[in-house]
């Protein structure tokens, strides 16, 4: 995704509905969600995560995001400085790239 002169990655998944009933947990709602990156630097297919830019009073990124031909590998981390952790992100994933 392209935006005047910047780049974007859009991510597009199906997130679970959190259950507040057992009856919730049995239908297993979900909605769609996306995410959308902003990309400063790309070398040899490789975003790294401390290369992504952040809102002021969100947690930094660690790890990367990896692109091979029209794949794409989400494996980031937010820095989570105030319990000294790294955790997961819940975009994690592979991806098929699609130009928009």
């Amino acid at each position: 995704m392209k935006d005047k002169n910047q780049l974007f990655i859009k991510l597009i998944g199906k997130r679970s509905l959190k259950p507040n009933t057992p009856v919730d947990i049995i239908e297993g709602k979900t909605y769609n969600d996306s995410l959308i990156i902003p990309i400063t630097t790309f070398k040899d297919g490789v975003i790294k995560g401390e290369d992504v830019p952040v809102q002021e009073g969100y947690y930094k990124y660690k790890g990367d995001i990896v692109i091979t031909g029209n794949n794409l590998e989400v494996s980031l981390l937010f820095d989570n400085y105030d319990d000294k952790k790294l955790e997961p992100s819940p975009w994690n994933g592979q991806y098929k790239l699609v130009n928009r």
